[in-house]
Formats: C-alpha cells, structure tokens, sequence
C-alpha cells in the first residue's frame, strides 16, 4: 500500500513539473482520440438505438392518442350513466298524464338536455324514446331514420352514421324504471348523436410525421375518422414488415368500451433520414467540442488560475489587516468576482455595525407583542362590560319607575347573552324565548307598527337545532319584507311536527318578491348545493348563509322552500329531521365565562 502511495506522489510531482501548455496539449491530444473513437462506436450502435427509440416514440404517440380517446368516451359514458339515474327522466316516461308529461318536457326534459348539448357542443341530437320505440322527446336537429331497430341492455357506441355529407357517431342509452334503489323492467331509450369531429380533433397534432396515419374504425371495419396517408399494407396488429427500411410499423389497439379499433401507421423510412441526420450533427458537435475545449485550456490560465491565485494570497493577507481591498485588474468574470468580494467586505463591516441595532429591535418588538397581549386579554373584558351595562340600565330604569325602558334592556341583555354564550344550538324553547325578545325590541323600535306571531307546538320544545336560524329568518322578513311596504304588517312564526319531521315555517305580509327575484335566489341556492361555494354578496346573514348552514348540518335531510309573490309577502318553509342528536360547542372564549 505505502509502495503504491509512493509512486502516485511520483507521478503528481512528475505532472506537476510539466509545462502547463504542454499538459495542455497532451490533454487536448488524448481528448481528440477519445471523441473519434466515441463517435465511431456511437455510429456503429445508431440504428439500433434510433429504431428501438423511434419504435418507443411511435408507440407513446399512439398510447396517448388511444388514452385520451378512451378519456373523451368516459366522458361520454358519464353523460350516459347521468341521464340513466335521472328519476325526471324516469318519470317523464312513466308519465301517462299529456299535461303533465307536456310540463315535464319543457321545464326539466329540455332544459336538462340543452344544458347537456351547452357542455358538449359536438353533441347534436338527444332524443328519447319510451317502450314502445315512440320519439317522445328531443333537441338539437331531428334525423328519423339514424336510430338503430334494436339498443342492448347496455350503452352501446355505433360505427360511422353517414347523413349527407356529415358524419356522426351515436351512443344507444337503455333506461329503466327506477323505483328507489331498485332498478325494474326497461322504460325506454336514450340516443345521441355526436358529430364526428369531436373524436376527428383528438387526433389532430398527434401524428409523428407528415407521411403517417391515424385510422379509427368502427365495429363493421368501416373508417370513421382518418388522419394522414393510409399505409397500404395490410393491418395485422403492432409490428413491422420484414424489410424495416422500405415498409410499415403499425400499430394497433382497442378503444374500451366500445367495438373501435384505432390504428397507426409510420413509413420506416423516416427513421434513417432522421438517423444520417443526427449522425452529421453529432460529427460536427465532437469537432465544434474539440475546438472550444482548445480554446479553453488557453484562457483557463489567463482568466481563471491567476486570479484564483491572487484572490488566496489576498485572503491570507486580510486575515492580518482588515481594511485592505483587493486590487481590480480586469472587468471580465473574475473582475467581477473581485469586486463582489470587496462589496462583501464592506457588507459584513456595515452589517457588525447593523448587528448591535438589529438586537434592540428585536427587543424592541418583543415589548410590543406583550403590549399587544395585554390589549387583547383587557378586550375580553368588554362583552362583560356591555351585559352589566344592559342590567345596570334595567335596574335604574326600575328605580326611576320607567318600565318600557326596563323592559327593553332585559330583551337586550338576554338577546346578547344568548348569541355570544354557550354552545352553537339550542331547544326550540330557548329559541322561542329568544324571539320573543327580538320581538320586544322591534315593537319599541317601530312603536308596535309591526306584529311578531309565534306559534310553537309544545311537543317539540325540546327538540334542539342550530342557533341563529329562524331570528334571522325573522328579521329579513322585517327589514326586507315589511320595512320597504311602509305600513303595519305581520311576521308569522311556526314551529310542530309535520309528518315525523321537524317542520319551521316564516312567513310575512311584506312587499315580497316578483319571479326574477325569486328565481335569482333559487339560483343562488342552487350553485351552493352544486359548488359549496357562496355566492359573491354582502356579508351578514343572508337566507343564502342561512340555507348554507342548515345544508352542511342536515345535508340531504334539508328540505327548504321559498314562496313568493310581489305585494303579498313571502313564506319559507324548512323541513329538518326530529331528534338529532347534537355534538360539539361552537364556543367564544373570554365572552360572559
């Protein structure tokens, strides 16, 4: 071990006596042979390596032409399964009554079936069809004779639908009666026919070269959509002629769920233009590289060894004298580099100086955060401040005999406690007193112009459900139903058991709302169950927030209903489950503890 330590050490003292050009030239030498027989052996290994890879690229071409087709037709097979599970739609064909079928056509059928055509636009006919084969309903351009004699019990996907000069492909949907979670006899069919350009684009941009080809052919062998120049030899599954430069690599699969075959067909020719190519461009990177690396080893010293070197003696000097710079000889790199170094000595004097400042700001901002803590806790004392505040009013009031005002405080003490105390729901006997309060404090507040009636049946008093539901319900129907109407009227509050279900009913003698208005806020409800996003509206309680918080505790156990009609009033009626049980606090700490 110590002999071949030896001689290694020999060998760096023989290099390191060596003329740097000279070393120089000796590598530049070795560096030439090593790029000739580099692209010698490269050369010779080209074509296998470019046609495995060519085949590879054609393949992934295909494979993702075929993965997103398969894509596009579960796309098409969700739309499929949707309109299956529609009960509208099973009720629509189960329908014998005309009128009522005539009201389901135009207020679900057919908005239900444009809204479908608005996501995909290649769709350009749904029709629906009952037992008996007969067209009850459609959309979009009707075409008589385009649907097939007979549909399988299954979603079936049809080859080329040639009509004119237009061409299309069809989905065959089998629907069936729809009885809660049981599915029964069949009721009917569903067809669409989708433009042929809908798969046509899928294709586009894929081909890998201006002479090769995508087909996709249907079940009966016929063509439906075609990319490029056919390859005119016979289609036998992925593969290769035996003559690799003259003929076809063609590949091949199954589209799922459907009867199609999609097929590729590459020239192979291409691939040795492409190879005789590279072959040329890597012959000219090895000499191009050859001639940079010989540049480079003659300004490596010049430009980059004796700067290095003078940056070390400076440093070794700095250690002994701090307020020296290092002279700037050049404004290349390394100049820059010098200058750098001198900026970050100046730096890291000014940030020694920073340091001592940047402590007694630290201390500085930690005196402020317990400045701030303590702000914080003396605001929690307020909310207790504000309920002794409405006694102290009540009891003075008392004193000096002015009962109104007595009154009034001990709605507001209890109003205020019941908001900001406790848990996030409370009994229908709690909320009932609640309201009562708030009645109270709107009868002083219009001088009794408005009538508050609250109806509750003694048998629910003590079912429980979310705070902050039904006196909101109450002071909308105040401020927008009543207000605006600038005469007396009445707000009307019900609370029972209607069908073993906890039934709410609001209603109001207000200006209430013409059918737009109503319709606006369905929307609105609407776009929250499909989204669970709130719409853009102003902050508070709004019946939007309201619904919102009934939605995500009750979810599909809500039932609520809004009814409206200009100058008459409106009336919201809420459907919730009786006895549910009721978990966590939604609790606001330091707040009458």
């Amino acid at each position: 071990m110590k002999n071949i330590k030896s001689k290694f050490k020999t060998l760096l003292d023989c290099l390191g006596k060596v003329r740097f050009l000279t070393m120089y030239y000796w590598i530049l030498a070795i560096t030439i042979i090593l790029f000739v027989g580099s692209l010698s052996v490269t050369n010779a290994i080209a074509k296998k390596g470019v046609k495995r890879e060519y085949q590879e690229y054609n393949e992934s071409l295909f494979k993702q032409a075929q993965a997103e087709m398969e894509r596009s037709i579960q796309e098409l097979i969700q739309i499929a399964y949707n309109i299956m599970s529609d009960r509208e739609v099973n009720t629509y064909l189960n329908t014998k009554s005309l009128s009522e079928r005539s009201r389901l056509l135009e207020e679900v059928i057919r908005p239900e079936f444009s809204s479908i055509q608005a996501i995909k636009s290649s769709i350009e006919t749904i029709s629906l069809y009952d037992a008996d084969g007969k067209l009850v309903a459609n959309t979009g351009t009707f075409y008589k004779d385009v649907i097939p004699e007979t549909t399988e019990d299954a979603i079936t996907f049809s080859s080329l639908i040639q009509i004119g000069t237009k061409r299309y492909f069809g989905i065959s949907i089998p629907l069936y009666n729809i009885n809660k979670t049981q599915i029964k006899g069949r009721c009917g069919e569903c067809f669409i026919l989708i433009n042929m350009l809908y798969l046509d684009e899928m294709l586009e941009g894929r081909l890998p070269t201006s002479d090769s080809s995508f087909v996709l052919k249907g079940g009966d062998n016929q063509v439906m959509v075609q990319r490029g120049l056919v390859a005119e030899t016979s289609i036998n599954g992925s593969g290769e002629n035996e003559e690799f430069d003259r003929g076809w690599s063609i590949y091949q699969g199954e589209i799922k769920k459907t009867s199609w075959d999609l097929i590729l067909s590459v020239p192979n020719h291409t691939l040795y233009q492409n190879l005789n190519y590279m072959q040329r461009i890597n012959g000219i990177t090895y000499i191009i590289i050859g001639l940079l690396l010989l540049l480079f080893f003659v300004v490596i010293y010049a430009s980059i060894l004796r700067p290095i070197r003078e940056q070390t003696l400076f440093m070794n000097y700095y250690a002994k004298n701090r307020k020296s710079r290092m002279e700037v000889k050049s404004h290349n790199e390394m100049g820059l580099l010098a200058e750098n170094l001198n900026a970050m000595l100046d730096d890291i004097d000014m940030l020694t100086e920073e340091n001592l400042k940047s402590k007694e700001q630290v201390l500085e901002a930690n005196y402020q955060k317990k400045q701030s803590e303590l702000l914080a806790y003396r605001n929690q004392i307020n909310p207790h401040f504000m309920h002794n505040t409405f006694e102290c009013i009540r009891g003075m009031a008392l004193l000096y005999e002015v009962p109104d005002i007595a009154e009034i405080s001990e709605a507001l003490s209890r109003f205020f406690s019941y908001n900001v105390r406790g848990k996030g729901y409370a009994t229908i006997r709690e909320i009932a007193d609640h309201i009562h309060d708030y009645a109270s404090i709107i009868g002083y507040r219009f001088m009794n112009k408005y009538t508050i009636s609250i109806e509750i049946e003694e048998d629910v008093m003590e079912q429980c459900m979310p705070k902050m539901i039904i006196q909101p319900l109450v002071e909308n129907a105040v401020f927008h139903g009543l207000e605006p109407k600038e005469e007396s009227g009445t707000v009307g509050v019900f609370v029972g058991k209607e069908k073993e279900r906890l039934a709410i009913r609001v209603w109001d003698s207000g200006c209430g709302m013409d059918e737009k208005e109503l319709e606006t806020l369905k929307n609105k409800l609407k776009e929250f169950d499909r989204t669970s996003l709130l719409p853009m509206q102003k902050h508070g309680i709004g019946m939007v927030n309201i619904y919102r918080r009934l939605r995500l505790f009750y979810a599909d156990q809500l039932e609520f209903n809004v009814t409206s009609k200009k100058g008459e009033g409106t009336r919201i009626d809420i459907f919730v489950p009786l006895d549910r049980k009721m978990e966590g606090e939604e609790h606001v700490p330091g707040i009458l503890d």
